[in-house]
């Protein structure tokens, strides 16, 4: 497992299997009016890829990933919507400084993804 602090905001990269499927998971946490909170989570997972907005442990449901490389997708979405999704799920926004150092973190985060798959491949 990998973590990057951004600011406020911590990006927690590792490799899941929950049921049936397995994939690099991408844990966002952050600010929000009840204290630090899994933000946002993006399970890449190999047979059904899906994101939450919001504490993912809720009832509320995922919203799928419809991409064959559902990790780009993850880091392409965190990289043009940051804000957008962080207000999506109730969240505080990155501000200015912050921003800055994820797109600077965003391809080591996207390296720390692969690089957790390719682990997880090996160990199999």
């Amino acid at each position: 497992m990998s973590e990057f602090t951004v600011g406020r905001f911590r990006v927690r990269v590792a490799y899941r299997h929950v049921s049936t499927d397995e994939g690099v998971t991408l844990h966002v946490f952050g600010p929000t009016d009840a204290g630090e909170e899994e933000v946002l989570r993006f399970d890449c997972f190999k047979n059904q890829p899906h994101y939450h907005l919001g504490w993912s442990y809720r009832s509320e449901p995922f919203i799928p990933i419809e991409s064959a490389d559902p990790l780009a997708w993850a880091i392409e979405q965190l990289r043009s919507q940051p804000n957008e999704l962080l207000s999506a799920a109730g969240a505080l926004p990155f501000d200015d400084q912050e921003l800055t150092e994820l797109s600077h973190e965003l391809e080591n985060i996207r390296e720390a993804g692969l690089a957790a798959a390719s682990a997880s491949a090996s160990n199999t």
